[in-house]
C-alpha cells in the first residue's frame, strides 16, 4: 500500500461554507483526548494538522482543532464547503453526555450564525460518506435536534425553499455545460 501523501493547509473561503459536519471520534468517550486524535491525524493519516475544526471531549471541554481557516480534512467531497466537529466517543455503542450535547448544541448555533448556514445543513458524517460516523446515537439526537430547529424557527421553510432553488440553479448550469 501506498504511503499517504501529506496534505498541505488550503485556505477556506468563509462564503462557501454550506455544510457543518457532525462526526464522532469512534473511541472511548472517556479515555480519549484531544492529543491522541491529533496525533493519529498527523501520524497516521500524515496530516498538517487535525482534520476537525471543533472537538469536544468526553468532559465536555471544547477545543479548537483546525483552524476554521483552512479547509479540513474530515468528510472527503465537502471538505471544501464544511467545518467538521468531532464529538468523542463511539455512539455506536455509548451515549454523548448531556454536557457534551449541550457543548455540541452552543458550537452549532455558533457556526450556524457564523456562515449563516440553515440546520438543513447540519449533517452527520453518513449523510456524505459510506460511514456508520457519528453513531446511531449522535445521529439520533442530531435529527432530534433539527426538528426542534425547525419548530423554532418560522423561517426555515423559505431556507428549505432558497436552498433547492440554488440547487436547481446549480443543475442548470451544470446542464448548459455539457
Amino acid at each position: 500500500m501506498a504511503e499517504p501523501i501529506p496534505e498541505k493547509p488550503i485556505p477556506l473561503a468563509p462564503k462557501k461554507v454550506k455544510f457543518i459536519v457532525v462526526h464522532h471520534s469512534a473511541t472511548p468517550r472517556d479515555k480519549t483526548t484531544f492529543e491522541a486524535i491529533k496525533k493519529y491525524h498527523t501520524e497516521v493519516f500524515k496530516f498538517w494538522d487535525i482534520g476537525y475544526h471543533w472537538v469536544i471531549l468526553g468532559d465536555s471541554t471544547l477545543k479548537q482543532g483546525r483552524s476554521e481557516e483552512y479547509i479540513g480534512a474530515h468528510a472527503k467531497g465537502v471538505n471544501f464547503e464544511s467545518v467538521g466537529v468531532c464529538v468523542v466517543g463511539n455512539f455506536e455503542i455509548e451515549q454523548p453526555t448531556r454536557q457534551q450535547l449541550e457543548t455540541l448544541e452552543l458550537v452549532l448555533n455558533q457556526l450556524m450564525r457564523k456562515y449563516g448556514i440553515s440546520p438543513a445543513n447540519v449533517i452527520g458524517h453518513r449523510d456524505v460518506a459510506n460511514t456508520l460516523c457519528p453513531g446511531k446515537n449522535l445521529y439520533e439526537w442530531l435529527k432530534e435536534w433539527k426538528k426542534r430547529q425547525i419548530v423554532n424557527n418560522p423561517n426555515y421553510l423559505d431556507e428549505v425553499i432558497n436552498l433547492l432553488k440554488e440547487a436547481l440553479k446549480r443543475l442548470e448550469e451544470f446542464k448548459k455545460s455539457l
